[in-house]
């Protein structure tokens, strides 16, 4: 009963009318008087862009959503600058993005658009947990460092200008792993087209074997990939893709995946269902096509808008029996500000089929953003999974900090912003012929509240304390993004 208030405020006020704020005050207008509440209509004289020293323009123009020429009612002159600058700000090039309206005269304006570039390339040590969450390092894996990823990362964002990245990783530790990437999402010139490709090669001394009681068992248990048995899984990735983005908010990708993945035969002797088909060695093609819709008004942390996509992954494609699967996700995210108050509504699924899958093939619950909060240290396998995450957010606190970095007359700042948050979800993951499961093939909820703080480059720290229905509750850590 505790999630019911969390629950009833996002439902009750999540699609009804929202007091939608332009963020008007960061549209500096030479003259106020123009901007009336009437149908007078408005030609666009020019667009000018200032302060993209790497960027080339014509990827910024491509977010703007209006160009030279255009007739415009003069009511909806900021609202398309303010939905411009937040497209700009979506690409996550840009530190700042301040919109100008100038000269507005005889019928026309000229607009401007004042960027504030981000750093691009980033050499930087690399240190990441191997466990799903900080919570279940310090709880169940007592933090131990041996549990830790380090090495070598490179990240080079915006390579020729058009928002391709570049990344490579060189790490060792708990996981051997090598890696490039390279995506370039505007290959062509209308910018529309776009394709990926990358490597990797990844070696673990510890291996997830099964789970027991919707926990994680690793092999071996106490001595975290250090023991003398050697490699006991190695997996190979080659990836290909391809993107299509017709339209600003909307983006296709094709991917195609060649993987080889083996185990040792220790761990094929505590689960002969690993792979199925009694393998310990596989290797099979994975293609899948995922539409995706993003119409926020911020990708990074979002407080109004909609987004959502849908994903099909037929994984084996007849060449490989043991590894045979047809999986369905799709989400639907909303997002709405209703004077102060924040509210979202996020709901998310998965189908697999056949419903006899291996091990390797039954992950739902519990990895990545597919989570419950509060059940952050349980995974619920399944091959029919819905999970719904209900948030009402207010900000008590948002402030810029003056650095000593100064770049093309620009002063940066760090944005700290801070909000206070109460939640509530609700999931069922399905499992065919369960066994030592408390979650499955049940009705699962916890609920909670907390803050999040939400900084420079995008960085972001959660600290929720949670409950659920197993009776346990804690304080609970996440933090994003990575550069």
């Amino acid at each position: 009963m505790r999630i019911i208030l969390p629950l009833l405020l996002c439902l009750l006020c999540l699609f009804t009318s929202a007091q939608k704020s332009n963020s008007i005050n960061a549209i500096f207008i030479a003259d106020t008087s123009a901007v009336q509440n009437d149908s007078t209509k408005v030609v666009i004289r020019n667009i000018f862009i200032t302060g993209n020293r790497k960027t080339k323009e014509y990827i910024i123009r491509r977010e703007i959503g209006f160009k030279e020429g255009d007739v415009i009612e003069a009511y909806n002159i900021i609202p398309k600058i303010e939905r411009a600058r937040e497209n700009i700000y979506n690409t996550q090039l840009f530190l700042e993005i301040q919109p100008q309206i100038r000269n507005w005269v005889n019928g026309a304006v000229d607009v401007y658009f004042e960027v504030k570039e981000r750093w691009y390339l980033f050499p930087l040590p690399y240190f990441k947990l191997v466990d799903r969450n900080l919570n279940q390092w310090i709880g169940e894996q007592k933090a131990s460092f041996k549990r830790v990823n380090y090495g070598l990362k490179f990240a080079w964002n915006n390579v020729s200008g058009r928002n391709d990245k570049l990344k490579v990783y060189l790490v060792t530790g708990y996981t051997r792993q090598y890696s490039f990437t390279y995506d370039q999402p505007f290959a062509d010139k209308k910018l529309k087209h776009g394709f990926s490709v990358g490597f990797s090669f990844n070696q673990n001394r510890q291996v997830n074997a099964y789970n027991d009681l919707n926990k994680q068992v690793f092999f071996p248990e106490n001595n975290y990939g250090t023991s003398e048995l050697g490699i006991l899984k190695q997996q190979v990735r080659g990836e290909l893709g391809y993107s299509y983005r017709p339209d600003i908010n909307s983006r296709h990708y094709l991917r195609l995946n060649i993987i080889s993945e083996k185990i040792a035969d220790t761990i094929f002797k505590i689960n002969t269902n690993y792979f199925g088909d009694g393998k310990t060695k596989v290797t099979f093609p994975e293609l899948s096509y995922t539409y995706n819709y993003v119409n926020l008004d911020s990708i990074a942390y979002p407080l109004r808008g909609i987004s959502g996509y849908v994903s099909l992954l037929q994984r084996g494609l007849g060449f490989n029996k043991a590894i045979n699967m047809w999986q369905l996700d799709f989400n639907i995210s909303k997002y709405v500000t209703v004077a102060k108050n924040h509210f979202s509504v996020q709901l998310y699924g998965k189908l697999k089929s056949p419903t006899n899958q291996p091990f390797y093939n039954l992950k739902a619950l519990g990895y990545s953003d597919f989570y419950l909060r509060g059940l952050e240290n349980y995974v619920v396998d399944g091959v029919a999974s819905g999970l719904a995450k209900f948030t009402y957010r207010r900000k008590l606190l948002h402030v810029l900090l003056p650095t000593l970095i100064k770049r093309n007359g620009f002063t940066y700042h760090i944005p700290i912003k801070i909000y206070a948050k109460a939640f509530g979800d609700v999931a069922y993951s399905y499992l065919q012929n369960p066994v030592n499961t408390i979650l499955n093939n049940k009705m699962i909820y916890t609920g909670g509240f907390g803050i999040d703080i939400v900084t420079f480059y995008d960085f972001q720290l959660k600290i929720e304390f949670s409950f659920n229905q197993l009776g346990q509750n804690g304080l609970f850590l996440h933090t994003q993004k990575e550069l």
